[in-house]
């Protein structure tokens, strides 16, 4: 499937205030997240690398401790094993999709990794 329309996948409701839509290539795992205003991206760490495209609005990310504004372009890499957040500051936002390496991360399920959810269900990783 070399095409995906991301307002067609099911809505995984990660935390409060965030809606993420998921999709998978053959070693990657894609999620184009929403963000309300005063969501919050917790403190967190997971053993795969994680890439952040940021599309609209700003958010501060904060990647182990060292903490930068961040606006439409702009991109955060981030390590495997590294302690980042991102609370959102103005208003709502879009970011990414945000990759996951899936040799990384194991199967579906596994720790870790983002799968789809049912309208409506909540996640929790």
């Amino acid at each position: 499937m070399p095409f995906i329309d991301t307002s067609k996948l099911d809505v995984l409701h990660k935390r409060p205030g965030w809606r993420g839509r998921v999709f998978h290539s053959a070693s990657n795992t894609f999620v184009w997240w929403d963000f309300d205003k005063d969501a919050d991206i917790h403190r967190h760490s997971h053993e795969q690398e994680e890439v952040w495209h940021i599309i609209a609005d700003e958010l501060e990310i904060t990647i182990a401790g060292k903490s930068k504004a961040c606006g439409p372009g702009s991109i955060a890499l981030i390590p495997p094993e590294t302690e980042h957040s991102a609370p959102a500051r103005d208003g709502a936002f879009r970011a990414r999709p945000h990759a996951r390496s899936r040799d990384r991360c194991g199967s579906p399920g596994a720790r870790g990794v983002l799968t789809p959810a049912r309208p409506g269900a909540t996640t929790e990783n």
